[in-house]
């Protein structure tokens, strides 16, 4: 199982929208995909897999903070993640390979009352932090009842304890979204160093770290786009007071406004596919390490 949580400091980077197509695509390709929505104060994966013409999403009884709830706040362990699992259906896709488990059922009283009695300083940050086990239990869970090839995180803007969850403690891979203003690209390096600096410190080894940038406006040339893409790595890359904090891009990915595409080395799995898919399509596969036949 691979794990890879989309990360962005910001939000409007188009990050959420990212993940649910890459997921659509891999199940596609009869690959078995499970999305975790991480994002509990803005939870939005409900409507984004949702194919109902009016837009009403997907039919939701319990997910993430139900099964925290239970497990944290209750006492209770939950008796399997089944049940809060979401099928979600894919176009072409008969088997039911694309499976959610939403924040919650949002919106209503009762995940805004749940939400808001976990203590997440508590959880992670007291004498006893139980909630770092649970949340490893949480990942052994669904590999041992669910076995996705690949299972994707979407995780809450900003420096939040759930972002922390989702980027360090989950992920072996972490893509990044950007935007090119500085203050998103501040913010995004600090919570990048903070990333590496935890794993390191909790020696949990090295997480591959994607920058992606979205909503590019049109360049007028290919040098104004490599231009802005060197000032980003540059800002990114800046020396950080302890060295061994420094980030080190070599590249930054580009999501353009008309057509987005992913360009990413690594996380290679063992398929070779020629899809009859738009460029759009092609793009989000090479996002998760899947070579395309041109």
């Amino acid at each position: 199982m691979t794990t890879i949580t989309f990360y962005s400091y910001k939000g409007g980077t188009g990050r959420a929208l990212a993940l649910a197509n890459g997921a659509r695509d891999l199940a596609r390709l009869g690959l078995k995909v499970v999305a975790i929505d991480f994002d509990l104060e803005a939870p939005g994966l409900h409507y984004k897999f949702s194919a109902d013409p009016e837009g009403r999403p997907l039919t939701v009884n319990a997910g993430v903070v139900d099964y925290i709830h239970s497990f944290y706040v209750e006492g209770l362990a939950p008796q399997s993640i089944k049940d809060y699992v979401v099928d979600v259906p894919v176009p072409g896709v008969g088997t039911p390979l694309l499976s959610l488990i939403p924040a919650g059922k949002v919106p209503s009283m009762e995940y805004w009352s749940k939400l808001s009695a976990i203590n997440w300083h508590e959880m992670f940050f007291s004498n006893d932090p139980k909630g770092i086990q649970m949340f490893l239990d949480l990942k052994n869970r669904i590999l041992e009842e669910l076995n996705p090839d690949f299972l994707l995180i979407d995780s809450r803007t900003g420096i939040t304890e759930m972002g922390g969850v989702a980027t360090t403690l989950l992920a072996e891979r972490v893509v990044c979204f950007v935007l090119p203003a500085l203050e998103n690209l501040d913010g995004a390096r600090a919570v990048l160093r903070s990333i590496r600096k935890f794993r390191r410190e909790a020696r949990l080894g090295e997480l591959e770290l994607t920058v992606v940038l979205s909503r590019l406006p049109a360049q007028k040339n290919d040098l104004a786009e490599s231009q802005q893409r060197d000032r980003i790595l540059r800002v990114l890359n800046e020396e950080a007071e302890e060295l061994a904090d420094t980030l080190s891009f070599q590249e930054v990915f580009v999501l353009d406004l008309d057509v987005p595409m992913f360009l990413s080395k690594g996380l290679r799995a063992r398929i070779e596919i020629s899809p009859d898919e738009s460029v759009l399509s092609c793009s989000y596969l090479e996002l998760f390490g899947i070579p395309v036949k041109q």
